[in-house]
C-alpha cells in the first residue's frame, strides 16, 4: 500500500510540536541526557525544536528522550495507519522514533514504532507505514516493555490511546537538534506498479505486467517468472525482456525502478536471492 498526500487538509494531526501544552509533561530522558523542547522558527508551519545532549553517563545506544501525549479520547486510525511528518536534521545519527499506543487492557502494552535515522541534514518530508518489527531491541529504551509487547501483541489501530516522540542513540558529548513538523495521520492508498525493473551492475531486466498493493512478483534463475495475488493464488505467467543479471564477485550495484502510473507513488519489496556457487 501507498500513502495519500501530507497535505491533504482531511488528515488527522496526532502532534503539534509547537504547542508543548499537547504533551502530557516536560520531556524525560535517561540518565545524563538533558532535553528541550520549543517552537520552531517558523510561525505558520506548526513545528518545534527538539533539543537533547548526552553527557556518556549512558552507552549511545541508551540514551533518549521522549515527549508523550495521550488523547482526550481515544482516535479510530483504521484506514489512516500511515505516518507523515517533515523533519529538518542535523546529521548527527540519532533515531527518532514516533510510537502510537492502544490502551493495556486491548492491546497488552503493544506498540507501533516508526524509526527515522537522522542520517541527513537540510528539511525531509518522510512518509512512515510499516512499523519496526526488530530494530527495538539494538537499543534501551527504559519503557517497561518487554519481547511479548513487542514481539507478540499488536496495536488495535480502531483505538489509540497515545502518541510518543522519542530520540535515541544520541551522541556522546554532543548537543543534537532536529525541527520537526506535524505528524498526521494518513490514509493507506492501493497503488499500481508497472513494469518493474531490477538491474544489477547496469544489466537491465525488465518484467512487463501490473501490479496491484498485495500481490507478488517471482522471478527464477531459469527465466519462469509468475504474479501472484494477495492471498497467493497464481495470476499470469510474465515474460521477461532483457538478459538476465549476474552477481559480480564483491560489491554489486542493485537499482529498481518502473513505469510511472496515475495516482500516488508505489512501494515495493525487494528480495534478492543468488543461485549458483558461492562467489
Amino acid at each position: 500500500m501507498a500513502a495519500g498526500s501530507y497535505d491533504d487538509p482531511n488528515n488527522i494531526i496526532l502532534a503539534d510540536l509547537s504547542d508543548p501544552r499537547q504533551f502530557a509533561e516536560q520531556p524525560r530522558s535517561a540518565a545524563g541526557v538533558t532535553t528541550s523542547l520549543a517552537s520552531g522558527p517558523g510561525t505558520t508551519d506548526q513545528s518545534g525544536v527538539f533539543r537533547a545532549a548526552n553527557s556518556g553517563k549512558v552507552p549511545r545506544n541508551a540514551a533518549w528522550a521522549r515527549l508523550d501525549r495521550r488523547f482526550d479520547s481515544c482516535l479510530n486510525l483504521k484506514g489512516r495507519e500511515a505516518l507523515g511528518v517533515w523533519v529538518e536534521g542535523d546529521g548527527q545519527g540519532q533515531i527518532i522514533a514516533l510510537r502510537l499506543e492502544s490502551p493495556r487492557h486491548i492491546s497488552y502494552g503493544a506498540v507501533a514504532d516508526r524509526y527515522i535515522t537522522v542520517d541527513f541534514t537540510g528539511r525531509r518530508q518522510l512518509t512512515l507505514i510499516e512499523t519496526e518489527s526488530s530494530r527495538w531491541s539494538d537499543y534501551v529504551w527504559n519503557d517497561g516493555k518487554g519481547l511479548y509487547n513487542l514481539y507478540r501483541e499488536t496495536v488495535d489501530f480502531g483505538t489509540i490511546e497515545s502518541m510518543g516522540i522519542w530520540y535515541n542513540n544520541l551522541p556522546k558529548g554532543q548537543e543534537t537538534q532536529c525541527v520537526i513538523g506535524p505528524v498526521k495521520a494518513l490514509p493507506m492508498v492501493a497503488c499500481t506498479v508497472k513494469n518493474p525493473t531490477v538491474s544489477i551492475n547496469g544489466t537491465s531486466i525488465i518484467l512487463p505486467v501490473e501490479m496491484s498493493s498485495g500481490s507478488y512478483l517471482e522471478f527464477n534463475v531459469d527465466g519462469g517468472c509468475m504474479l501472484y495475488g494477495a492471498k497467493g493464488e497464481p495470476i499470469t505467467q510474465v515474460s521477461p525482456v532483457g538478459e538476465i543479471p549476474l552477481l559480480s564477485t564483491g560489491k554489486n550495484q542493485i537499482e529498481f525502478s518502473c513505469s510511472a502510473v496515475d495516482g500516488p507513488s508505489p512501494r515495493v519489496k525487494l528480495t534478492v536471492v543468488s543461485h549458483g556457487q558461492p562467489l
